[in-house]
């Protein structure tokens, strides 16, 4: 949905676009340097985060291009005076936006938003038509419609989460029986208990892709995944090395073919929505699905 938004936002608006990750470890450096390499300046790592922060808002101050900055996923309030977009009356905020996303309503009032937007879930109707897409109609329409009381009754435990709807219809593409069906729509209704409200049906939701893996290997390959630092990008090649020198992946045949045999799971991964595709080489992990994972 973030993406979404800013895409949308960016298209007609004529903003130039610069968004950073900030997740749980908040690391001023590392947002600095991306606000600093899309503004144009250099980064110094051995600069006092408060002096690059100047750097940044003089730059910003000066500018007269329209500059939006998309905080992502923010888990405390973040210092804008420090990190240097806070000029005060010297940044015209018809040309100059901050934008932030964070789950935690406390850290939104924190930040004091001149405008504050609360996503719901999705609507019944927008729900179906998510999951019914990543099911596909094959699979939906198959056994003159045996499984589409069920197929429903699996949406609606999702409870309008996008990400719990695409992750459940990925994984049950394929899945032609009423048997494997219900079988999903137990396993999704009973979660740990522990677990409460929306990130229950979450974390249920989660959980059923991740059984629904084909064998332990390819879970040990997941699991591996989740110990990357969050917001981390992986790169693919440095990935199927890791898990054949982690002797998750048996040298069986040539190297080559071991190695063949990583791609594919990492494929089937990527089909099950439990890593994403940054670009050719690089892939990256939602935080929630690393959460489950850990």
């Amino acid at each position: 949905l973030t993406k979404k938004f800013w895409y949308e936002f960016l298209g007609p608006s004529n903003f130039k676009g610069l968004s950073t990750a900030v997740s749980k470890i908040v690391s001023v450096d590392r947002i600095q340097e991306d606000i600093m390499k899309g503004i144009g300046l250099r980064f110094q790592k051995d600069e006092h985060p408060l002096n690059r922060g100047r750097e940044i808002n003089e730059a910003i101050a000066r500018s007269q291009r329209k500059l939006a900055l998309l905080f992502d996923d923010i888990w405390e309030a973040l210092d804008l005076y420090e990190i240097g977009v806070f000029g005060g009356m010297s940044f015209d905020t018809s040309i100059f936006k901050i934008i932030f996303t964070t789950r935690l309503e406390d850290v939104s009032s924190q930040m004091q938003p001149d405008r504050e937007i609360k996503i719901q879930p999705l609507g019944w109707d927008d729900s179906w038509a998510l999951f019914a897409k990543h099911v596909g109609t094959k699979t939906l329409h198959s056994s003159h419609n045996q499984i589409l009381d069920l197929a429903k009754s699996v949406a609606k435990e999702c409870g309008g989460l996008p990400l719990a709807l695409i992750v459940i219809g990925r994984a049950m593409t394929c899945k032609y029986s009423r048997g494997a069906w219900e079988d999903a729509l137990y396993n999704l209704r009973k979660s740990p208990a522990k677990v409460q409200g929306s990130e229950k049906r979450l974390f249920s939701s989660l959980k059923l892709s991740y059984d629904n893996i084909q064998n332990d290997v390819e879970k040990e390959c997941f699991l591996f995944c989740c110990f990357y630092p969050e917001d981390s990008t992986i790169d693919r090649e440095e990935l199927v090395e890791f898990w054949i020198g982690d002797g998750i992946l048996d040298l069986e045949g040539s190297y080559h073919d071991t190695r063949n045999k990583g791609y594919a799971i990492i494929d089937r991964l990527l089909a099950a929505c439990l890593i994403e595709l940054k670009d050719e080489a690089w892939l990256t992990m939602h935080d929630i699905i690393r959460d489950m994972g850990l």
